[in-house]
C-alpha cells in the first residue's frame, strides 16, 4: 500500500510539473502574439501618418 501511495504522489507531481510547463509555454506564446500585434499597430499608425502627411503635402503644394 505505501508503495502504491508513493507512485500516486509521483504521478501527481509529474502531472503538476507538465501543467506548469504548459502554462509557461502558453504565456510565452501569448507574449509573442502581443508583441506581434504591437508591431502591426505601430506599422499601421506609421502608414496612416505618412499617408496623411502625403495628402496634406499634396493639398498645400499642388
Amino acid at each position: 500500500m505505501p508503495s502504491g501511495l508513493w507512485q500516486l504522489f509521483q504521478h501527481i507531481d509529474s502531472k503538476e510539473k507538465s501543467l506548469r510547463q504548459e502554462m509557461k509555454d502558453g504565456i510565452g506564446s501569448l507574449r509573442q502574439e502581443i508583441n506581434g500585434l504591437r508591431n502591426w499597430m505601430f506599422t499601421m499608425m506609421l502608414g496612416l501618418v505618412l499617408t496623411f502627411a502625403g495628402v496634406l503635402y499634396g493639398i498645400i503644394f499642388k
